[in-house]
């Protein structure tokens, strides 16, 4: 919503402390990661959603949440973000933008910047998510499900860098 207010959960204590205070209100289509590499390495980079390319990024050792440099593509309703695990691109992170869009952007953390990667077969909708598959002949692939009630699903395989239809549907 348009809230600027944060809880952070302490696990040690099993409790919620206020957190800081965010400069704008997040919209459809904010999540976070954990950054684990690169010069914000265990901070949490922070899509802004609604559409901008605003990003923030959360520190857990001081707490606080500061402004990141814009991305080329906004995050929507529906974006998600993987880690991609081999190749070329192990470590940076493949965001689906979501919010009908059909647009995918990578977070590079070595240079702490973001890039384009390219459209995927269908723009992304409600329902859109993404996975990372965890074992077989395919893990460390990627899939991309369009949602909006299709059955489209497109897949990132990290071994070639290449982001194509998966010849999957749901």
């Amino acid at each position: 919503g348009a809230t600027t207010a944060t809880t952070i959960y302490k696990p040690d204590t099993d409790t919620r402390v206020t957190g800081p205070v965010l400069p704008f209100g997040p919209g459809g289509g904010s999540h976070s990661f954990l950054v684990t590499s690169g010069n914000l390495a265990g901070k949490y980079m922070i899509a802004g959603g609604g559409g901008g390319g605003n990003w923030l990024v959360f520190d857990p050792d001081t707490e606080s949440i500061s402004a990141h440099a814009a991305a080329p593509i906004g995050s929507n309703n529906n974006s998600s973000t993987q880690q991609i695990s081999s190749g070329a691109r192990a470590g940076q992170h493949l965001i689906q933008a979501g919010g009908s869009s059909p647009n995918i952007m990578l977070y590079l953390p070595a240079s702490d910047s973001f890039a384009t990667k390219g459209n995927v077969s269908i723009s992304h909708a409600l329902g859109a998510n993404s996975f990372v598959i965890s074992s077989g002949a395919s893990i460390g692939h990627i899939m991309l499900l369009a949602g909006s009630g299709t059955t489209i699903v497109d897949r990132y395989t990290p071994s070639t860098d290449i982001l194509a239809a998966s010849g999957i549907n749901t």
